[in-house]
């Protein structure tokens, strides 16, 4: 599980809670392997690929979250910023 979130990001938009990862099933296997896993016990990657999905964790491109739509107010906001610090932006 650790180690699968450490690979696993939440969904931008924030309306679920599953986690989507750039994690493999076969990736996920070894690296359990290399923490120090035995081969013999490790289960098979179609099986591996059922737990990761149990756990909440989808395999996914990880996408960068889209910026929100200019609001009326941003040019206020950076005439502001700008009168302030005096810099442009």
């Amino acid at each position: 599980m650790d180690l699968a979130a450490a690979h696993a990001q939440q969904d931008p938009t924030f309306r679920t809670t599953v986690s989507y990862t750039r994690l493999t099933a076969n990736t996920a296997m070894e690296g359990l392997r290399q923490q120090g896993m035995e081969g013999a016990i490790l289960p098979a990657p179609s099986t591996m690929a059922v737990i990761l999905n149990r756990l909440g964790f989808r395999l996914r491109h990880v996408v960068k979250s889209k910026p929100l739509k200019k609001v009326p107010q941003t040019e206020a906001i950076f005439a502001n910023v700008t009168k302030k610090t005096g810099k442009p932006r």
